[in-house]
């Protein structure tokens, strides 16, 4: 029967983006006015600090969510290498899995929440969360073995230290030390901010 062919067929939808998360993904670029997603994730070729200015609802904290899930999953993965062939965007710019990333925001109130949130979206099923709710730093990991912990600039420079990471994904304009040592944290893995 073609109906119960449809339903079959919009239930693998479902559930392949209930599993692939990123498969549906699509960036937008706009002409007029001037904003494009697209365009600034296609930056990353050339630069290893991407800065996304815009005004409110213009997509700069759902990209960077994109993009931080890109970096979780490993420039091997095929959802991935899908993401990136279907925007022209070259794998090599996400670093391998596992990977180790960090996510902050200013601090740990509404805009860590709406952070997590929108990563989570993206995040694969199986993922295993350390602190979902807290209002303090806490983290995830994915089923393959990539990491992704959640701070804040409030924590201060002493909170950025002795660690190495492959990608850190800061909301909102942090300051100078907290930016200055989260930089020198990226520096043994070649990582990207």
């Amino acid at each position: 029967d073609q109906v119960q062919a449809l339903y079959a067929l919009r239930q693998r939808e479902v559930q392949r983006g209930l599993d692939h998360p990123l498969w549906g993904v699509e960036l937008w670029d706009r002409r007029k006015p001037r904003t494009s997603q697209l365009r600034a994730a296609r930056l990353l070729h050339d630069h290893p600090y991407l800065l996304i200015s815009g005004g409110n609802r213009t997509g700069k904290t759902e990209l960077g969510a994109i993009l931080t899930a890109c970096a979780l999953y490993g420039r091997q993965h095929p959802d991935v290498l899908h993401f990136c062939e279907r925007h022209r965007i070259k794998p090599e710019v996400f670093p391998l899995a596992p990977s180790r990333v960090w996510a902050s925001a200013l601090t740990f109130g509404d805009p860590t929440m709406v952070q997590r949130s929108k990563l989570e979206g993206y995040l694969p099923p199986g993922t295993k969360w350390y602190g979902r709710w807290a209002n303090q730093q806490a983290r995830a990991v994915l089923p393959n073995g990539s990491e992704v912990v959640f701070k804040a600039d409030q924590q201060g420079r002493e909170k950025f230290q002795a660690d190495n990471v492959d990608w850190w994904w800061s909301d909102e304009e942090h300051t100078a030390p907290v930016c200055e040592e989260a930089r020198m944290r990226l520096i043994d893995r070649a990582g990207r901010w």
